[in-house]
């Protein structure tokens, strides 16, 4: 099954809470901090948080004031939305799991805060929402007012080295979809869906065969890109009009476990074939924009 999202639909049903830049004050309580310009999604670094033997370790964000029973456009949350952290783990079999808190007051000290522990955790990148109904609740937080923040992580014995590195937080209504591959919020309500769907992943190989080769083949990269071919679509009118525009493409591998890939691509070619003795067969091409990400989308809801 696949998905097609033609435009960005965010801004009133979501909020940026953290993303980790140099812009936000993060204050390590255990293990070493510092900023990750390899591994990020947004911007130009992360925050890695690296285990220097110690079991519990966390980064604070004091003094904040986030309503995240609202939006940035001022529409209302409620328990039923979600809470997506994003982060990457450099050994996972190291990290026995990952914190997430909001706290009401203005030093995060667990007293008054909405907490949960995400005990899956994959190696590389964790892509994670938990409905915000899912989140322990500790004395008296009040999603309305959070004046502090944690992320953290639990180690193993030998966990000496491994690291999490945050990336971003974010809230977003449970009828949208945060696209993964470019952070960006959009409506669950798209343009289009398919059921048979095929990807090419071209290398962009070329012979660059030398003197020094003996005979051997051998070849240099150029320009790497993506197709996509589905069938059997079902879409609105919109898509008509989507021809040359770039569009988001979900292609799901396993709908339940949340595994799919991930792109902006743009339409290039339709076909409708009508067999006289069968159903109607129709095609689109995609050509893709940039990269395809692979990605797996864990779901928390209690």
């Amino acid at each position: 099954m696949g998905a097609v999202y033609n435009g960005y639909s965010g801004t009133d049903k979501s909020k940026l809470i953290a993303n980790f830049q140099d812009t936000e004050t993060w204050t390590s309580g255990a293990g070493t901090q510092a900023d990750d310009a390899t591994n990020f999604r947004l911007g130009t670094e992360s925050i890695r948080i690296t285990s220097t033997g110690d079991i519990a370790l966390y980064s604070d964000q004091n003094s904040a004031s986030f309503n995240l029973n609202q939006f940035e456009s001022g529409a209302a949350s409620d328990s039923a939305d979600y809470i997506y952290a994003i982060f990457y783990a450099s050994d996972s079999s190291k990290v026995a799991s990952v914190q997430i808190g909001f706290d009401a007051d203005a030093t995060y000290d667990g007293t008054n805060a909405y907490t949960y522990s995400i005990t899956t955790i994959v190696d590389g990148w964790n892509y994670v929402k938990i409905k915000k109904s899912a989140f322990t609740s500790g004395g008296s937080p009040d999603w309305a007012s959070v004046d502090s923040m944690r992320v953290g992580w639990t180690g193993q014995a030998t966990s000496t080295g491994s690291y999490v590195s945050f990336q971003t937080l974010y809230l977003v209504d449970d009828s949208y979809d945060l696209v993964l591959s470019n952070l960006t919020a959009y409506t669950v309500e798209s343009i289009g869906l398919f059921y048979n769907w095929s990807v090419s992943i071209d290398a962009g190989l070329v012979d660059a065969i030398t003197f020094d080769s003996e005979g051997w083949g051998q070849t240099a990269q150029t320009i790497k890109k993506f197709t996509v071919t589905n069938e059997k679509f079902w879409a609105n009118s919109d898509y008509l009009s989507e021809f040359g525009n770039s569009l988001v493409l979900l292609l799901y591998l396993s709908t339940t476990a949340g595994y799919r890939y991930e792109g902006t691509a743009k339409i290039n070619t339709t076909t409708v074939d009508l067999p006289v003795d069968e159903l109607v067969n129709e095609s689109l091409d995609f050509m893709g924009q940039g990269e395809l990400y692979s990605t797996t989308l864990q779901t928390i809801d209690s």
